[in-house]
């Protein structure tokens, strides 16, 4: 999903796993191992943030947070998506909160890109979604 001039932009921030050489300093990405992801949709308002948030079911869990320093007020939502013991290989419950969330956002008129900065981030919204497939 890209945004468009006139649409409001909620930022995924979303990173994989990675193992790092102590030796040759260097990572190695495993981008078909998604470990979390962040989505932070920024609003005018408190009310229009608690309107957004109230779009959502309460498994997506979506939080408003207030930023008094920077006079901001967002909707939060994430997931760890970590393998472990338990759910065979990746979080579908996070999977599952991510698509509805997307979906949301969507409906009420925003786009997804992509905005964090890390070593491990993925670098499209397209890569991320790939690998939650």
């Amino acid at each position: 999903m890209t945004n468009t001039a006139n649409a409001k932009t909620a930022t995924l921030s979303a990173a994989a796993e990675c193992d790092y050489d102590y030796e040759t300093r260097e990572y190695t990405l495993r981008l078909d191992e998604p470990m979390h992801f962040e989505i932070e949709a920024k609003c005018a308002t408190d009310t229009e943030a608690e309107a957004l948030a109230a779009q959502f079911p309460k498994y997506v869990k979506a939080n408003v947070r207030r930023y008094t320093r920077e006079n901001t007020v967002t909707v939060e939502i994430s997931a760890t998506l970590r393998a472990n013991g338990a759910n065979g290989g990746v979080n579908e419950t996070g999977v599952k909160r991510y698509r509805k969330a997307v979906e949301v956002l969507a409906a009420t008129g925003y786009g997804l890109e992509v905005g964090c900065g890390f070593v491990n981030a993925y670098r499209t919204v397209e890569a991320f979604e790939a690998a939650i497939r």
